[in-house]
């Protein structure tokens, strides 16, 4: 098992494990495998390696080589802060620590990046989701709407930190 960034000439592997996802769990997206299999491969590549323009990237864990889980995070219009995107797990790797794993990659990124914060949107039925989200030190933003169609929950980037679980 291995975190990694994809490189920007991965983008087949990037193409391949987000429309696996978008066809295994629609619900959890906020898109769908027919509008995303319509991008041209220049979508593709601004997808895997910016964040609507800033800087992004996209970790995968392969397990015996093949990508079996994917988090993109990317920089955002506000200062000091990335956000979390597209995270999945395979079902055939849930519940062996893949989640946490991609989780504290996107915190040393972000460390990297000097950024102070990371906030991600969950549907609110994804209670186990939202549980490790939890634990590892995100906190559900006082301004979520109680009819909001997600929840947004943000999390402090510890410089230097390469493991944030606290």
């Amino acid at each position: 098992m291995a975190v990694r960034a994809l490189l920007r000439d991965e983008v087949s592997d990037y193409k391949s494990i987000r429309l696996r996802a978008l066809s295994v769990d629609p619900q959890a997206f906020c898109s769908t495998h027919e509008r995303e299999s319509a991008f041209d491969e220049t979508t593709w590549k601004g997808r895997l390696t910016s964040f609507d323009g800033r800087p992004g990237t996209v970790f995968v864990e392969e397990i015996d080589h093949e990508l079996l889980a994917m988090l993109g995070v990317g920089c955002t219009p506000e200062r000091g802060q990335a956000m979390i995107w597209g995270m999945w797990v395979d079902p055939v790797a849930r519940r062996r620590g893949s989640a946490r794993r991609l989780l504290d990659a996107a915190f040393g990124w972000s460390s990297r990046q000097g950024l102070t914060s990371l906030t991600l949107d969950v549907l609110p039925q994804s209670s186990a989701a939202i549980a490790l989200y939890h634990s590892v030190g995100f906190t559900e933003s006082p301004l979520n709407d109680a009819d909001a169609a997600e929840i947004t929950m943000s999390a402090p980037v510890i410089r230097g930190a390469e493991n944030r679980r606290p």
